[in-house]
């Protein structure tokens, strides 16, 4: 994956891994960029877990946590992370006159003090806030890196790394972020821009980087947390723990990317020289944000996920129903008999699916290009053909109607028990789940694996 920084200002920019099941947060940090600066990054595993892997010189908060600039994904939701969705959220921008900006500004291609941008990134209780000498993130648009007992340089030029940081909302237009896909194996290979949300908020979201909260064996939702900012939003404000910029989902998030359906191609090319697969990425970002998460959390981790059922603790869009239309490219293989008029379009075919994942794979071809564990296969039984297109339409889980965002109490706790939360807000989640997506191509020369190639062509949205 690559992040690049277009503009002139220092961007602050959280990177989060997703498991594909159920959206926990698998793996998060954050990325300093200095102007005009770019960071790339690999997500590779093996029998010793999942790491996010680099050699870019760009800050990082925390510091790489493994020998050779890796992070590790934690094993607290690691199991079934090896797929998933990435979330590249712009948390805020800095003039170059921040000290933060001057300790990420790189010279000979290293930035300046990357000690001194990871003190911003700490949790602040209430009585530091606004002291300038407690390190750490004092609101969502201050953080202060220690000084004066941070060891300052003495040089007047660097002495700038020292005191205060202050923040303004992302640029709409800050960061473009790509990605590719590599198999060295099965020379596949293919890749496209992320989906870009811009507009999304309006106030800067800085938040810190330390584990949560827990007071007296309770998880308590800490706005200044690493779990913010998401696609609901971030905090803004006092330590009135809160947050106002929040909603954002609903607001933001749902607009834009809601869909009723979506189309692309398939192919299921089968021959003895050569094989041409498809599968489609079919991805339902954001539904950790309609679970309770305390209560969420401790039904899942006593054993008892039943107990949190539809409306209860779980508002959430999946599993959603997919209605499936596929046709050949000559509008199915309808074949009339010789001398015969046919009404156009032929048949097509139907069937009918629940996609109960966050990341769903269906597999178009007797032969997996992905070979996803959410995947799902469809038989498209057509005569005589072996390519066409498909639509597939999507409704929300009609069990968990209408869907609702679960938002935190004004005070920043939850009720911790099997029932909503005092400001729920199902006004406005009722329909259209945001979806996202592509379809993997991969044609197959048999053993000459040398002349394999992919490609990644996305999703058209529409109406069905």
């Amino acid at each position: 994956m690559h992040v690049i920084n277009t503009t002139d200002a220092t961007q602050v920019v959280k990177i989060r891994l997703r498991r594909g099941s159920d959206s926990r947060d698998a793996l998060d940090f954050n990325v300093i960029l200095s102007p005009k600066d770019e960071w790339t990054g690999s997500i590779r595993s093996d029998e010793a877990g999942v790491f996010v892997e680099s050699n870019d010189a760009s800050c990082t908060a925390p510091a790489y946590n493994e020998g050779g600039n890796r992070f590790r994904m934690p094993e607290t939701f690691a199991e079934g992370a090896t797929e998933g969705y990435i979330e590249v959220i712009g948390m805020a921008e800095a003039d170059a006159s921040q000290p933060i900006a001057v300790a990420a500004k790189h010279k000979a291609g290293v930035p300046a003090n990357c000690a001194s941008v990871r003190a911003n990134f700490f949790r602040v209780e209430d009585i530091g806030f606004g002291t300038n000498t407690i390190k750490g993130v004092h609101n969502n648009a201050v953080t202060a890196n220690g000084s004066p007992a941070l060891t300052c340089p003495d040089s007047a030029t660097l002495t700038a790394i020292c005191g205060v940081s202050n923040y303004t909302h992302t640029a709409d237009d800050a960061l473009i972020v790509s990605y590719f896909s590599r198999d060295a194996d099965g020379g596949l290979e293919y890749g496209n821009n992320a989906v870009m949300i811009q507009g999304f908020s309006q106030d800067a979201m800085m938040t810190n980087q330390e584990a949560l909260l827990i007071v007296d064996g309770t998880p308590q939702w800490d706005p200044y947390n690493f779990e913010l900012p998401n696609l609901d939003g971030g905090p803004v404000g006092t330590p009135a723990r809160g947050g106002a910029n929040t909603g954002l989902y609903d607001s933001v998030i749902r607009p834009a990317l809601g869909a009723t359906a979506i189309y692309n191609d398939w192919s299921n090319n089968q021959s003895d020289s050569f094989s041409v697969n498809t599968d489609w990425v079919v991805t339902i970002p954001g539904q950790y944000l309609m679970v309770d998460p305390v209560v969420f959390f401790l039904a899942e981790a006593a054993g008892k996920e039943a107990i949190c059922k539809a409306k209860v603790c779980d508002a959430r869009d999946i599993p959603v129903r997919a209605n499936v239309k596929f046709y050949d490219r000559e509008e199915t293989a309808f074949a009339p008999e010789d001398g015969d008029l046919v009404v156009s379009p032929a048949t097509s075919v139907s069937t009918g699916t629940d996609l109960p994942y966050e990341v769903n794979v269906i597999e178009w071809s007797d032969t997996a290009v992905l070979d996803s564990q959410y995947a799902q296969s469809f038989d498209v039984s057509i005569a005589g053909a072996a390519n066409g297109w498909a639509a597939l339409s999507v409704t929300p889980s009609t069990a968990k109607a209408p869907q609702a965002v679960w938002d935190p109490n004004t005070d920043g706790t939850f009720t911790g028990t099997l029932a909503p939360v005092t400001n729920i807000n199902p006004t406005t989640t009722l329909s259209n789940p945001p979806i996202i997506g592509f379809a993997v191509w991969e044609r197959n020369f048999g053993n000459n694996s040398a002349a394999n190639y992919g490609r990644a062509v996305d999703h058209s949205y529409g109406s069905m």
